[in-house]
């Protein structure tokens, strides 16, 4: 890590399109480190079929948020449903692997899913206007623009990220984050465990390199 705080933007060139793990839907990364199902970070953006059951990724956390469809659920094995609301994230344990059932044409939703003893993760959902925001110490922000225009600032650097793109923001230096009228985003904050430290920081260097 250095002491300058690094903004990098992906766009639909940068993402992997590839089927799920059990073939039943299709998926296109965002990041996905190590490149392989023994993960610990993957950010996706996934499209849903009207009927499904999510592959099992057991040790990860996962936080998924519809971006669009008219209705999804979740049903898990002990029978508990989870309805998604739009752009509200929900938070579970990837292994469980609930069915899905979704409704309306292009049915999407961004996975931000990480694994619990390398990572620890949260999503929050931010609408339009001024977000002063500061990456966590030895983290990094992940911001997935929903809707409309944002702009990323440090210093004298600006950043623009248009719909669909994503910002990662990785370094000590407050941020801010500002979207136009109408505009949301996906804020996604990852902070290193304690004991998954040194995994960590191997993600910071492949970012840096490519």
């Amino acid at each position: 890590m250095t002491d300058q705080t690094t903004l990098r933007r992906l766009g639909a060139e940068d993402y992997v399109t590839k089927p799920w793990k059990n073939g039943q839907g299709v998926t296109r990364d965002v990041i996905l480190w190590p490149a392989s199902d023994d993960f610990d970070i993957r950010i996706s953006l996934a499209d849903i079929p009207p009927a499904s059951t999510f592959s099992a990724f057991p040790g990860i956390t996962r936080h998924i948020t519809r971006l669009s469809g008219d209705a999804m659920a979740l049903t898990f094995a002990d029978g508990h449903v989870e309805r998604l609301a739009l752009l509200t994230p929900l938070t579970f344990d990837s292994g469980k692997a609930p069915d899905c059932e979704a409704s309306g044409a292009d049915t999407r939703v961004l996975n931000v899913m990480t694994r619990e003893t390398v990572w620890r993760s949260s999503v929050k959902l931010l609408t339009e206007g001024r977000h002063r925001v500061a990456p966590p110490a030895g983290g990094v922000l992940l911001l997935f623009a929903a809707a409309g225009p944002w702009t990323a600032e440090t210093g004298t650097f600006i950043l623009r990220c248009a719909p669909g793109e994503t910002l990662l923001a990785m370094g000590p230096a407050g941020i801010d984050l500002t979207g136009a009228p109408g505009a949301k985003a996906l804020l996604a904050r990852l902070e290193p465990a304690a004991q998954g430290k040194d995994r960590a920081f191997g993600f910071f260097e492949a970012i840096r390199r490519n």
